[in-house]
């Protein structure tokens, strides 16, 4: 094993060159911007479910269980999203070495019950919020030997922390942009994040690797491993005609489902849906996921307006399969209240858009679910956050770039015509071709710590 003391990649020298003023003001504004937006938060809190959701643990007071006789990997995924990516490594790295416990973590309450989901069996927690004190009390909890950062999440006391304590930290399914790279190009923002702590870099692609060089990272500490969401659990959605039968939709229908959507978006899928469905020779069904829940009331306002009444997936539910009146070619309309559930929705349908994409501001989500569920995808043109992935799926031919939203319904029309079997075959071969990124990421976690 690995000595601890001195993790991969950095130097006693470099080790004592701590940043600790920059973390002392990190955290004094971190604090102080907690001070000022405290009444705002309070009221999030005493009115919002969402920001009730794991308080205990953000705030360090409810904590994981201690680490026992094995030696533990932490793995840390920013968001439901990333946590697919982060099962599909822990899978992997449980079964290559049964005598490593493996923990996970996530910034967000939705990420912490796909990890539990997924991998039951595992410990899962929402990370505390990234104080010095807060950090420090969870690392010295999880005590782990490595701790594994999903897609460059690097958060500065967490990684000063993991450093203090002698555990290694690595990066896996990394990612960094252009934007990222610019603001990295100064050496005291790479040293405050801790960039320089970082023993092992496995990334996406090549345009990862080279950015971190433009960066002065080594090239051993470096390896273009693939993309982690790829491999995700195959048990993350039922087949597809389980998926119908539990929504109670008809064998024949049509339908369509709009992932992680955000403001705006809805209108958009809701009038495009509308005329798709009176032209539609079979039952048409729209299921629309919000990213959020506290837009679930927006997101219904903004369907009515374009044209459909909806009801939510809990009453759809309770009440029993149940089709709106209208006739054969009116649209059933799902608003999805529950979380943890996209996979399966993708499942049921026939074409998927990932929202975040349609209007400016977000940067887009996670484009690899829909392409797992075997179904065609649409994704907007606003999708800086999932570009290397949108690239890669665009090239196989496995994904549909729409430049405007103006361009949806005709897109959508054509992948309902017969285009989408062909292109939902060509995601199937592209992601076929690239599995093996948590094989090979895990590999190199093993050589570096546990060898």
């Amino acid at each position: 094993m690995a000595d601890r003391t001195a993790p991969a990649g950095t130097s006693p020298g470099a080790a004592r060159a701590a940043p600790r003023l920059r973390l002392l003001a990190y955290d004094l504004l971190l604090a102080g911007g907690l001070l000022l937006a405290s009444p705002w938060l309070l009221l999030r809190v005493a009115t919002r479910p969402r920001y009730r959701s794991g308080l205990a643990e953000r705030l360090a007071l409810l904590l994981p269980p201690p680490r026992g006789s094995r030696p533990r990997v932490w793995i840390h995924a920013g968001s439901a999203g990333e946590m697919a990516a982060a099962a599909a490594l822990a899978r992997f790295l449980g079964e290559r070495r049964p005598d490593l416990e493996v923990v996970l973590s996530s910034v967000t309450a939705a990420g912490v019950e796909v990890a539990r989901r997924l991998l039951p069996r595992s410990t899962a927690f929402v990370l505390p919020l990234d104080l010095g004190p807060l950090a420090r009390r969870v690392m010295a909890r999880v005590d782990p030997t490595v701790l594994v950062l999903v897609e460059l999440e690097l958060w500065p006391n967490l990684v000063h922390a993991a450093w203090r304590r002698g555990a290694g930290v690595a990066v896996a399914n990394g990612r960094i942009g252009a934007t990222t790279s610019r603001r990295l190009r100064f050496p005291g923002a790479r040293r405050f994040v801790g960039l320089d702590r970082v023993g092992l870099f496995a990334v996406q692609n090549d345009e990862c690797q080279e950015r971190l060089s433009a960066l002065g990272v080594p090239a051993e500490r470096v390896a273009v491993t693939g993309n982690l969401k790829v491999d995700a659990p195959r048990g993350a959605a039922p087949d597809r005609a389980a998926a119908r039968q539990a929504l109670g939709i008809e064998p024949a229908a049509r339908v369509l489902v709009a992932g992680s959507t955000h403001a705006g978006e809805e209108a958009l899928v809701g009038r495009a849906a509308l005329a798709l469905a009176g032209e539609a020779p079979v039952p048409f069904w729209l299921l629309v996921a919000p990213r959020h829940a506290e837009r679930l009331a927006q997101a219904e306002r903004d369907l009515q307006n374009a044209g459909l009444a909806s009801l939510r997936l809990t009453r759809l539910r309770a009440a029993g399969p149940a089709r709106q009146a209208g006739g054969r070619a009116a649209a059933t309309v799902v608003v999805v209240d529950t979380m943890g559930e996209l996979a399966a929705l993708y499942a049921a349908a026939d074409l998927a858009i990932v929202g975040g994409s349609l209007v400016p501001g977000v940067g887009g989500h996670n484009v690899f679910e829909p392409v797992l569920a075997g179904v065609p995808v649409l994704v907007g043109g606003h999708h800086r956050n999932v570009r290397s992935d949108v690239l890669f799926l665009e090239e196989a031919g496995a994904i549909r770039v729409l430049n405007d939203p103006a361009e949806l319904l005709a897109a959508a029309r054509d992948l309902f015509g017969g285009a989408g079997a062909a292109m939902a075959a060509a995601g199937k071969r592209a992601l076929e071709r690239a599995r093996g990124a948590a094989g090979r990421t895990s590999r190199l976690i093993e050589e570096r710590w546990f060898c």
